[in-house]
């Protein structure tokens, strides 16, 4: 079978003219336009890099652990109506405790609301 193609090949080389059949011996395949410039296309293997960098920083994200904060919350009723000491407030801010949001009572005739207070747990 192998002689049969090399004699196939060899009768078609001798129908050809013998210029052509030597240029053809002689020079190589063409070359792609931007290969001849010294540029060459590595796509496949960008694609690959690209896919690997991005699968190692999402695994590398959803590794690290995230110390989420902890809090405490207080709550505690003022009412407009008396006189508000800001020494009571001032002792709060000096134990930690952070102003959240203050709900006024409704139809409460003390004009009261209701104030909540967080901190962190240590």
């Amino acid at each position: 079978m192998f002689f049969k193609s090399l004699q196939a090949a060899w009768d078609g080389a001798l129908s050809l003219s013998k210029s052509r059949w030597l240029t053809d011996l002689i020079r190589p395949a063409r070359q792609k336009p931007s290969a001849r410039h010294g540029v060459t296309n590595f796509t496949m293997k960008k694609h690959i890099a690209l896919g690997l960098v991005a699968g190692i920083l999402f695994l590398a994200g959803c590794c690290t652990t995230h110390k989420t904060a902890r809090w405490e919350y207080k709550t505690e009723t003022l009412y407009l109506n008396a006189n508000l000491d800001p020494s009571d407030l001032n002792a709060n801010a000096k134990d930690g405790w952070e102003f959240v949001s203050a709900t006024p009572k409704p139809n409460d005739p003390n004009q009261g609301a209701v104030v909540v207070f967080k901190r962190r747990i240590q």
